[in-house]
């Protein structure tokens, strides 16, 4: 149960989770998850706050061990949190079942470590196979667990519960995970992509991670920026510094959204450019102004220097800016598939 949270958090730093989802990631009562949340807050792994009555909970992202617990998370119980995630997004995927040398260590069987992964997947019964989004699964799973996943596809066994994850079965070597399907699942089909050497270049080198799940989702950092956006009209007249400063967050939750439609997001320690050049490089120079907002941004940060103001007419040249930015993104996002 433990696992489950640890695994459920420090893989998705980026977004809290309420008792109830972190009771069907981790397979048990909202009571024992309640518990167990207080001692991982206590020991400052996790934190928490209240939305009404609802209790949030993250990963708190500070001490000496929070990066290396999640590595060592990301290793062990992240397969089956990051297998859930990833083959949850392909259309009519019910089971995923995992077995080989992996759910003999993870069953506690002694051995050599997995140098690979096998897994069965079932269908729902006469849905087609989505060749491609399995296959697209397979790849990004590799590139999250650093090892080889195979899969095959097995008809739905009778009888079987996928709702506790992960679940070994009684006799069986067998590991069965319950798919993690996103709130919002891309469509199987892409747009053509420019900047695919160079996203790859990024994930490789750290800057950018594969996410999956409810993380590939980018409606609500554009819905934000649509926010950030009205705010600045309010105030470009009045406080135009503000107002610029509002419309530099926009444009990298437009960036941000962009990403996380494509299971993308920027790691913890990735360099400030990164979002701006992963999305101008896949989606044409107009996004290059999301680099050159944050360049300009870094100008008021210095109250001494004589840039570090912001003009009304400054301030709504770039509200236009941003407006049309926010119009691409969203005609874009509909058209994009998780990267791979």
């Amino acid at each position: 149960m433990q696992a489950g949270i640890l695994a459920a958090t420090l893989l998705n730093p980026d977004r809290s989770f309420s008792l109830t989802e972190l009771a069907e990631h981790s397979g048990s009562s909202l009571a024992s998850v309640d518990k167990e949340n207080k001692l991982l807050e206590k020991a400052g792994i996790l934190t928490s706050r209240r939305e009404g009555t609802i209790r949030l909970m993250r990963a708190s992202g500070d001490g000496p061990l929070a990066r290396p617990l999640a590595e060592l998370l990301r290793l062990t119980y992240g397969v089956p949190q990051i297998l859930g995630e990833e083959f949850g997004s392909v259309r009519g995927v019910l089971r995923i079942l995992v077995g080989g040398v992996w759910a003999d260590r993870f069953a506690g069987l002694p051995g050599p470590a997995p140098e690979s992964i096998e897994l069965l997947v079932s269908l729902q019964p006469g849905a087609p196979a989505d060749e491609q989004g399995l296959h697209t699964a397979a790849r990004r799973a590799e590139q999250r667990l650093k090892r080889p996943v195979s899969f095959s596809i097995a008809a739905l066994e009778r009888g079987l519960d996928g709702l506790q994850i992960p679940r070994q079965r009684p006799g069986h070597p067998v590991v069965e995970i319950a798919p993690i399907p996103p709130r919002q699942v891309p469509p199987a089909s892409g747009v053509v992509l420019n900047g695919h050497d160079l996203v790859i270049q990024l994930v490789r080198a750290g800057h950018l991670d594969l996410v999956g799940g409810p993380a590939a989702n980018g409606q609500p950092f554009l819905d934000l920026a649509a926010k950030h956006i009205s705010s600045a009209e309010r105030l470009a007249e009045v406080s135009p510094d503000s107002a610029f400063l509002l419309l530099t967050k926009a444009a990298q939750l437009i960036g941000s959204g962009l990403l996380a439609r494509q299971g993308l997001r920027p790691a913890l320690s990735a360099p400030e450019q990164a979002v701006g050049t992963a999305v101008a490089a896949q989606f044409g120079h107009q996004f290059s102004q999301i680099e050159l907002l944050r360049q300009r941004a870094r100008e008021l940060d210095m109250p001494t220097s004589r840039d570090s103001h912001i003009l009304p007419s400054e301030a709504k040249t770039y509200l236009g800016t941003v407006r049309t930015l926010l119009a691409a993104a969203r005609e874009v996002a509909g058209k994009l598939a998780l990267f791979h």
